[in-house]
């Protein structure tokens, strides 16, 4: 499953996946960080043989996750007895939707996965100054995305902040997405490193800035790839989806249950529970009218 590995800079590792997806290793002077951990031990196998093989195996390895999507941190237990980093609300979204995610998402599983939570978790910014490595909410793609910034080598890893041509969007704030992309501009360094679109520059920041405001303005977009249109037409109803998620959040008052959620919202719409790995589609397929009623039946039973 591992397509290749690149050395970047004076001390970055990618390592790139098969699916489009990569996680990145930053060789520092005291520690070895790993920013994200892909779908199981299999994916890890690879990045602890790199570290064996250059002779690494002694430093410490720190990992850190850059949100809570299952294809980010389905290999934390391989490190479970590590530190392993991310924003206080990755370990919460974590807590809400691991074992859900877990259950839908079963057929990317690459090898075993055994769920690893964050063990240290920070709120505005985590610094490690011996290594010139930093950690900063960067909230986006979802309500938990954070940034790693290499200072020593110039480059900030993103996660999936900077996607091209176009993001995925999993967090209903726009603003707050703007506002983010805005910053990872100012900061200026030599290079980012985007999960699924490998080394990204400020052109595709701006792509990016520029879509997201059209959007939060409501403007008419359309794409000369049918693909890109479907992660369009998704972003449009997904935000709905987080919206309704947050209402319902909200109502429940503390016993909010995410697979709850999941289940009754999508039974108002003769979706079955078992089908819901296939929630891309049905959310695609169903009018945002549609939705809405759906949302205003479930919510009058809460």
């Amino acid at each position: 499953m591992l397509k290749e590995i690149k050395e970047i800079g004076q001390r970055g590792v990618i390592f790139q996946y098969e699916d489009q997806n990569l996680v990145y290793l930053i060789k520092g002077d005291k520690r070895l960080y790993l920013c994200d951990t892909h779908l199981g031990n299999k994916s890890m196998q690879v990045v602890k043989d790199y570290i064996n093989d250059k002779g690494y195996q002694d430093k410490e390895l720190v990992i850190f996750n850059s949100h809570s999507d299952y294809d980010h941190i389905w290999g934390n237990g391989v490190f479970a007895d590590n530190l392993i980093i991310a924003h206080q609300s990755t370990l919460d979204r974590f807590k809400i939707r691991g074992e859900y995610d877990l259950e839908m998402k079963n057929d990317f599983k690459n090898g075993e996965v055994k769920l690893a939570q964050p063990n240290l978790t920070f709120v505005d910014r985590l610094y490690f100054a011996d290594d010139e490595i930093e950690f900063v909410y960067a909230p986006g793609h979802t309500i938990d995305s954070a940034i790693c910034i290499d200072k020593k080598d110039s480059t900030v890893y993103v996660g999936d902040l900077v996607e091209t041509p176009i993001p995925m969007i999993f967090w209903e704030d726009l603003d707050g997405f703007i506002k983010t992309l805005k910053y990872l501009k100012n900061i200026q360094p030599k290079r980012y490193i985007a999960s699924h679109s490998g080394i990204v520059n400020k052109k595709d920041i701006n792509g990016n800035l520029d879509y997201l405001q059209k959007l939060n303005n409501c403007e008419e977009q359309n794409f000369k790839h049918d693909g890109i249109n479907r992660i369009h037409k998704f972003n449009k109803k997904n935000i709905l989806m987080q919206q309704f998620e947050k209402m319902a959040r909200d109502k429940s008052k503390g016993n909010f249950n995410y697979k709850d959620f999941k289940r009754n919202f999508w039974n108002e719409l003769g979706v079955e529970s078992e089908d819901l790995n296939r929630e891309f589609d049905y959310l695609l397929a169903t009018g945002e009218e549609k939705l809405k009623n759906a949302f205003k039946r479930y919510i009058s039973g809460i």
